[in-house]
């Protein structure tokens, strides 16, 4: 109870605001994009790991390919791995479980295993030091002569280079991946 004198005056009304539809749109639609966004990473997790694996997967098929090649015979490494895979030999390609080969390859292996050899027009398989193959290091000294020449050192190489290529269609496209080594008999 107030003074006489005293003129009541209302409450001041507070404004009732409700949310607009303009809000509630904007809000969902910055919700939709970030679970897009989101659901990209997620995406992007999923693929990156199925890639790690796949590469896992090739690096262990390499490497025991590489163990056998280092414990094969060093006089008849070429005419087991240099030659396309048949009879008791293993040859020059090979699969690895778990890779599909890239549908470009025209052996449709996932994996090839080079030397240097050569075939000439009617004749065997040479291991030659002239070769012009940079993936193998080549021109290179093979038997240890000090010299390069263009002659068959099947029989008297010293060192042979190997490349182990590898090339499959997996999550992220046509990967590859190689390795080199040297092998030198015991």
């Amino acid at each position: 109870m107030g003074n006489p004198g005293d003129i009541h005056r209302p409450a001041p009304r507070r404004a009732v605001r409700g949310t607009t539809l303009i809000e509630v749109a904007i809000a969902a639609s910055v919700m939709v994009i970030g679970l897009l966004g989101f659901m990209q990473v997620i995406a992007m997790s999923v693929g990156s790991s199925s890639a790690n694996r796949q590469a896992d997967l090739a690096t262990q098929a390499a490497r025991e390919v590489i163990e056998q090649i280092q414990a094969a015979n060093f006089a008849t490494l070429q005419t087991t791995y240099g030659v396309p895979p048949g009879g008791a030999v293993p040859g020059n390609a090979f699969d690895v479980p778990g890779l599909d080969p890239d549908p470009n390859d025209p052996d449709g292996r996932v994996g090839e295993i080079l030397l240097p050899i050569l075939v000439p027009a009617g004749g065997a398989l040479q291991v030659r030091e002239d070769l012009q193959r940079p993936e193998l290091g080549l021109p290179r000294d093979l038997n240890g002569d000090g010299a390069i020449d263009g002659g068959d050192h099947s029989v008297d190489k010293r060192v042979l280079p190997v490349l182990v290529r590898l090339r499959w269609r997996g999550a992220t496209g046509i990967s590859r991946m190689e390795f080199r080594t040297l092998v030198a008999p015991y």
